[in-house]
């Protein structure tokens, strides 16, 4: 995203150092999904030994790469519990909590988190914030605490509404009317409609490009002409001048074909539609199903590597725009053509511990939480609805298992960790390496309840 645009150049001083021998989930305090406990390692050249409470216990390790081992570690009585981990010389340990017993209970700890910490007027009007509250709204539908998830999202729009209408300039402006729509739509609350309706207005009236999509950075927006500047700097951003973005199908095209499906306005639901399609045509690889990160179109040339959280980005959109093209449609077809090759792609870059590298190409990158909870989403939701075989639905198991895992305690709820920020389309892997991660970003949080929400079904205290 553009707007980390002027922190980039600084990550070269962020190289992450050797890690030291440590137990990385579950995490020291945290919480573990029903009756065993996914136990990830890091700095060990060898598998370790473990003890439970004391106790020795057998661990079937898998190699994830990078001095990084996994095991599914079985936790027999409910309650607190002490791991230990050992090799040779060196000792760590981490205190959990084991048999939590619904993806429900997991979310509602991150959505209690956010419900401490977030105050409607601090949140922008931006596409963190939104992709947050996407989270918080279909979660909270699942939730005890649902009222005041409503409440949040409610307050969100009031207060931009009495700030007078938003300016949108590029597609990073427009997923905050995924909200205001979800309240018409599902509570026939119009506190967010105004500001939507300008949204849906700026996407009817953008100007479209060569592809038949709009620019990453719009046609007229500040940000555009920012990447235009001249310098050294500006030897990598001018190819962003005229660009498409996967993220911007969760950003301008999940809104348009949802806004349009709703409305009844064909000619926006079928723009967004379509866009799938069109990026796909440039910048899925036919082999793995993957997509690249960006499109040059003056250069008419991919920019960037195999992302996840784009990927990630692409796959969420998908499945949420089916419900604007139900079956029988002939736009359906399309997205389902995009789709599965994409999914299959999720499924052979998955790691053991069910979660997936930011470069999804390159396994010895590190493990990225808020992609990895989309395209969990992803694929869980398409096995739901029929799009993939229903069985792999198991397959987003893991992936929740291992982020609450991971999840941070905090004095009320826990935090969401490691999550990558802002993410730009640069040439070549170092500065996706490179790239921070950090707790309780909105997108990774938003991830999350989308993920626990959507295996809101399953229990994890059965045998």
């Amino acid at each position: 995203m553009t707007r980390a645009l002027l922190l980039v150049p600084l990550l070269l001083l962020l190289a992450p150092a050797a890690r030291a021998f440590e137990v990385v989930a579950p995490r020291d305090g945290g919480v573990v999904l029903g009756a065993s406990a996914p136990v990830e390692v890091a700095g060990a050249a060898t598998p370790p030994q473990v003890t439970v409470d004391g106790r020795l216990v057998a661990a079937a390790w898998t190699p994830l790469g990078r001095g990084r081992w996994f095991a599914d570690v079985a936790v027999a009585a409910p309650g607190a519990h002490v791991l230990e981990v050992t090799l040779g010389g060196a000792r760590a340990r981490a205190r959990f909590t084991s048999h939590l017993a619904t993806s429900v209970d997991a979310g509602d700890l991150v959505l209690a988190r956010t419900l401490a910490t977030k105050r409607p007027q601090d949140l922008g009007w931006g596409w963190g914030p939104a992709v947050l509250l996407y989270g918080v709204q279909r979660f909270g539908a699942a939730s005890p605490r649902g009222a005041a998830a409503h409440d949040l999202v409610r307050a969100y729009h009031a207060h931009h509404a009495a700030r007078g209408l938003p300016r949108i300039d590029h597609p990073d402006r427009c997923p905050p009317a995924l909200t205001g729509l979800g309240l018409l739509r599902d509570h026939g609350d119009r506190t967010g409609e105004a500001t939507a309706a300008v949204v849906a207005d700026y996407l009817r009236r953008e100007r479209r490009n060569a592809l038949g999509a709009i620019d990453h950075l719009g046609s007229r927006s500040t940000l555009r002409s920012l990447t235009a500047t001249s310098g050294a700097l500006g030897l990598f951003t001018r190819r962003w001048v005229d660009s498409v973005w996967l993220d911007s199908l969760f950003m301008y095209a999940l809104f348009a074909a949802q806004w349009g499906a709703h409305t009844g306005d064909a000619a926006l639901r079928d723009f967004g539609l379509a866009q799938p399609g069109i990026f796909a045509r440039v910048l899925q690889d036919p082999r793995s199903g993957l997509h690249l990160h960006a499109w040059d179109l003056r250069r008419g040339q991919p920019v960037g590597e195999l992302w996840l959280r784009g990927n990630g980005w692409v796959a969420a959109a998908i499945v949420d725009m089916l419900e604007a093209a139900p079956p029988g449609d002939p736009r359906r077809a399309e997205l389902e053509a995009v789709l599965r090759p994409l999914l299959q792609g999720l499924l052979d870059t998955q790691d053991a511990a069910g979660l997936w590298p930011t470069l999804l190409d390159r396994p010895d990158t590190y493990q990225e939480t808020s992609g990895s909870a989309l395209a969990a989403y992803a694929l869980a939701r398409a096995a739901r609805l029929g799009v993939i075989a229903p069985a792999l639905r198991d397959r987003a198991r893991p992936t929740l298992r291992s982020l609450t895992a991971r999840l941070r305690p905090r004095p009320a709820g826990m935090s969401v960790t490691g999550t990558s920020i802002a993410t730009n389309a640069w040439p070549g892997p170092t500065w996706y390496r490179l790239t921070p991660r950090r707790d309780d970003v909105d997108w990774g949080v938003g991830a999350f309840l989308l993920l626990a929400h959507e295996l809101r079904d399953m229990r994890w205290d059965a045998p």
